[in-house]
């Protein structure tokens, strides 16, 4: 019996503990909205793990061979006003994240699977411009 009672608290525990993938890193339920105008940072993220990709910052200032930055005004007009509740991932694992920083402190993370359309659109632009830099 007491095998049993230790088991299904294990179990209880397990489920209580949340997989940082299932409903993504950084939850958000559109409130309160956050707006265009309040982002600092945008960039792509591998998930689990993979290359870093530059950030788009306001006043960018790369630093060679540490961090690369870009210019945020590039695709700030792709960014919805306000941004879009998250997407539950289920079980989805491999991927990427469109996190975006606000300067009211939070960290939304758009992935690594499904992410809302208008986030899709500023995830395609984002590659095109990071594909120019390179070519440069």
């Amino acid at each position: 019996m007491r095998r049993v009672v230790i088991a299904a608290a294990l179990a209880l525990m397990a489920s209580c503990v949340e997989s940082p993938f299932r409903e993504g890193r950084y939850v958000f339920d559109g409130r309160p909205s956050i707006h265009r105008r309040q982002i600092e940072s945008i960039t792509l993220e591998p998930i689990p793990e993979g290359p870093s990709a530059p950030v788009f910052v306001l006043h960018p200032q790369s630093e060679p061979f540490v961090r690369v930055e870009l210019d945020l005004a590039e695709i700030l007009s792709f960014v919805p006003d306000p941004l879009p509740p998250t997407l539950d991932q289920g079980e989805c694992e491999f991927g990427g994240d469109v996190v975006i920083t606000a300067e009211v402190g939070t960290t939304i993370a758009y992935g690594p699977c499904r992410r809302p359309r208008s986030i899709e659109k500023l995830r395609a632009r984002m590659i095109g411009i990071i594909n120019q830099s390179v070519d440069q």
